[in-house]
């Protein structure tokens, strides 16, 4: 595994590559490259969504950019790659399957129970951020963990996502469609 921004490829083939999917029962929409109308729309400042066509004219390289400023610089996930990659390609992924700040919180909600009541760090806020607070705590998590850390922190926020599809699952039927593929292609990242 390269740094965090050779991942792009990577999980724009796990989003079905070139591919364009218009699936009614998908509350993503229209989508290509794994880039949703709503995110497309957004990252162009278009004020609305993407429309279809315009999601089925998107091209890669726009994709990728899309990928790195809002996926993996903008939250911070770059920042945690420096430390832990395989962790920051967790982070990525859940990013951007379920947006950009919930794979952090994850990981500051991991990083808090672990901290065996503040003792070996303080509490951060779980933001979904990554600033110096949360930078400082999974240095020092790592630092006082040892070489368990990365497994056991990955772990955990592997747990919060799967834990995550399901209630969704539970709550949209529909999204039942997709339950086996999270965990297939998500979930189970790179075991």
């Amino acid at each position: 595994m390269g740094d965090i921004f050779s991942e792009v490829d990577a999980l724009i083939e796990r989003e079905g590559g070139d591919r364009f999917t218009n699936d009614p029962h998908d509350p993503g929409g229209p989508t290509k490259f794994g880039i949703t109308g709503v995110t497309l729309g957004a990252a162009r400042g278009l004020g609305r969504a993407a429309t279809a066509d315009e999601v089925q004219a998107l091209q890669r390289p726009e994709a990728v950019s899309i990928y790195t400023k809002k996926y993996i610089s903008d939250p911070g996930i770059d920042l945690v790659a420096r430390v832990s990659p395989a962790l920051a390609v967790r982070l990525f992924d859940i990013a951007v399957n379920s947006g950009p700040l919930v794979g952090i919180g994850f990981m500051q909600t991991a990083l808090n129970a672990f901290n065996r009541r503040g003792a070996d760090y303080a509490d951060v806020p779980v933001s979904g951020g990554c600033g110096p607070l949360t930078m400082q705590a999974l240095s020092a998590f790592r630092a006082r963990r040892g070489s368990q850390a990365d497994v056991v922190l990955e772990t955990a926020v592997q747990c919060l996502e799967g834990a995550r599809y399901l209630s969704q699952g539970a709550a949209n039927q529909n999204l039942e469609d997709y339950e086996f593929g999270w965990f297939a292609n998500r979930v189970i990242l790179g075991r």
